[in-house]
């Protein structure tokens, strides 16, 4: 999930996605150089399910989503456009 100075709303986010049902996740959190406090709340979870990379500049979303996917270590992911489109093929 690439994260750049989204700290009014990462709270909600994080609690959005830990109070779903599947439990057995992992969440890599791709900083992009935010100014603003959100490192400190991705921090404050100290949940082992997050994998949080702070980038040392900001690149923009493309280099951020593939910081991410170079860390990936599973066999599926689901990336928050994906998931958007799934909601959007639901509803």
């Amino acid at each position: 999930m690439p994260n750049y100075n989204n700290g009014p709303y990462l709270e909600d986010c994080l609690n959005s996605i830990f109070s779903q049902s599947l439990q057995e996740f992992s969440l890599i959190i791709i900083d992009d150089f935010s100014s603003d406090n959100s490192v400190e709340i991705i921090k404050k979870w100290n949940d082992p399910r997050i994998v949080l990379i702070e980038r040392k500049i900001n690149g923009g979303i493309v280099a951020a989503l593939n910081d991410g996917l170079d860390v990936v270590q599973t066999e599926y992911i689901i990336s928050q456009l994906q998931f958007l489109e799934l909601q959007f093929l639901v509803s």
